[in-house]
């Protein structure tokens, strides 16, 4: 039986992987949607990696914090 104090330490941890897996969620959608503006442009190939790039220096922080939350 875990504690009042694990039980608000593990809600807290709770509310924050629920907030990453947001900002995950709206990253992959800026994403697909830069993305398929690409394929509007004459430079796709370019377009596309802009957008990996971008999508990457987006995501990256957000993977670290999951390793770092998951790790506690």
């Amino acid at each position: 039986m875990a504690t009042p104090a694990e039980e608000a330490e593990l809600e807290q941890l709770n509310q924050i992987e629920r907030e990453l897996e947001v900002q995950r969620d709206w990253a992959k959608y800026r994403w697909e949607k830069t993305n398929s503006e690409c394929y509007q442009k004459y430079w796709v190939n370019r377009c596309l990696s802009e957008s990996r790039a971008e999508y990457r220096r987006e995501i990256d922080p957000i993977r670290a914090q999951e390793v770092e939350l998951h790790e506690v």
